[in-house]
């Protein structure tokens, strides 16, 4: 991350990698990033990653849902992710203040209700202009970032208005200390990932290949490198071709 920092002038956090990291994996596996509609599955193009923002200094957290992450650098994501925050916290995001107002005058007894029915015309692929509903608000993942506040290992939920497949809980780094092939004593960092899955997308078999990937792409730079150049390369050559 420091080096891709330097290298294209963008502060890269664990959350940017992230994102990418968990869209490479999940376009393996087509069948854990669709959705459920009517009681029947159905596939899903591009990956779309979506990030819990506290937006008003805790008083409200709004998501929102970077689109096809997996043909996108992460300079690419890195700006529209920055740029979607920004006008959350500068509530000039309309599709947000009108959810915002429009639960202001709701009755309490119909904010859960109608925050279901919303939520679920969303995951289907429906949008309603009317209310500035956007579809696949939630995406194929969720991910949060507890790190902020110094939390080393935590399980969170999924939604249950979300929807989506699966939660990726980003928590805060930790060093520990080894000794290298010479006895000197080195420090590696590490990040503790934690990811809750829905079980009817995500079977025994595929969660280990998931896992599997996540620890072998994740935790060597050249091969998270290769793999991002490879799904970047595939959606080059189809805008070449169209």
């Amino acid at each position: 991350m420091k080096k891709k920092s330097e290298e294209l002038k963008c502060k890269f956090t664990p959350t940017i990698f992230s994102i990418k990291l968990i869209a490479i994996i999940l376009k393996k596996y087509p069948e854990v990033s669709g959705y459920i509609k009517f009681g029947r599955y159905e596939t899903k193009d591009g990956i779309d990653i979506c990030c819990l923002v506290n937006v008003g200094e805790g008083e409200e957290l709004a998501n929102t849902a970077v689109k096809r992450c997996d043909s996108k650098s992460m300079k690419e994501i890195y700006d529209e992710l920055m740029n979607n925050v920004k006008v959350l916290r500068e509530r000039k995001n309309l599709g947000q203040n009108q959810k915002m107002t429009l639960y202001k005058y709701l009755p309490t007894f119909l904010t859960g209700p109608l925050t279901h029915i919303f939520c679920y015309l969303s995951s289907i692929g429906i949008k309603i202009g009317m209310i500035r509903l956007r579809e696949f608000e939630f995406g194929s993942c969720v991910i949060t970032s507890i790190g902020g506040i110094g939390i080393e290992n935590s399980l969170v939920p999924i939604p249950p208005v979300s929807f989506a497949p699966a939660i990726l809980t980003l928590c805060s780094k930790y060093d520990v200390n080894y000794k290298d092939e010479k006895g000197e004593i080195k420090t590696k960092t590490f990040l503790k990932m934690n990811f809750t899955t829905d079980y009817r997308f995500f079977d025994y078999k595929t969660s280990v290949n998931i896992y599997h990937d996540i620890l072998r792409i994740g935790s060597d730079p050249e091969i998270f490198e290769q793999e991002c150049e490879k799904f970047e390369s595939i959606n080059n050559n189809l805008k070449n071709v169209v």
